[in-house]
């Protein structure tokens, strides 16, 4: 089993920024990508690699085929994206691929062009940093796919959700793995420590929506987006980025 230094925490995207990257995005498979990071909490490989008859809109589950160390898992589809997997899956049904989210000649997007695009659109919105270099010269920055994935535990944890439920979810063998996120849930900690310090006068700069009114705008912008175009516009893509 792989060490596991629980004081690397990773970095984790904020509600704002997260409506932040979700409006750079105009292409709606790179919308669907991201929806489905945040909202499944699947690894950029996952997601390359899924296919539609994995897309369980029935019973509402995704599922993961040798994922990391080579393990199969379903993941639960949240209600809110539910009628944007099944549109969809509607114009890509007569795609000559059995991806759900094919390149151009109907191979998987690699996870690295995932990932190249991901911190475009970070860039894009502002939001990008670089952290450091490393040892061979790359440039290591703040956010990158896997960080919708680390948001989405972190967001179950401040939501309520119990360690083992998304431990199960993201596919952890080690629950030290997932304990991880209790760090990153600031939000809760910061709520409790509100209730036995309490400001009655404090003006709060942010005010969240509720959890049905994250990214509405948004998902309202891509089923329309959607409904314009015809199945093989929406699978189009440039050959070379």
């Amino acid at each position: 089993m792989e060490p596991i230094n629980p004081e690397k925490l990773p970095n984790v995207i904020r509600n704002v920024d997260l409506k932040k990257i979700a409006n750079v995005i105009i292409e709606p498979r790179y919308m669907i990508i991201f929806v489905i990071a945040f909202f499944c909490g699947l690894r950029a490989s996952e997601i390359s690699k899924l296919r539609k008859k994995d897309v369980d809109l029935e019973h509402g589950v995704l599922k993961v085929v040798q994922g990391k160390r080579h393990k199969d898992r379903y993941v639960t589809i949240p209600d809110l994206i539910f009628n944007i997997l099944r549109l969809w899956l509607e114009y890509i049904k007569d795609i000559e691929s059995e991806y759900f989210i094919p390149s151009i000649v109907g191979t998987p997007l690699s996870p690295c062009r995932l990932n190249k695009r991901f911190k475009q659109f970070c860039d894009k919105a502002g939001i990008l940093k670089v952290e450091y270099i490393d040892k061979s010269g790359a440039k290591r920055c703040n956010y990158h796919l896997h960080s919708l994935r680390h948001s989405y535990a972190s967001y179950r944890l401040e939501k309520g959700d119990n360690e083992i439920n998304i431990m199960n979810e993201l596919g952890h063998v080690d629950l030290r793995m997932t304990k991880i996120y209790a760090k990153t849930a600031v939000k809760a900690r910061k709520e409790a420590t509100d209730k036995i310090f309490p400001n009655k006068d404090r003006l709060r700069e942010l005010i969240e929506k509720d959890d049905k009114e994250l990214m509405k705008e948004t998902m309202k912008a891509l089923l329309l987006e959607l409904k314009k175009k015809q199945s093989k516009e929406i699978i189009e893509m440039e050959v070379s980025e």
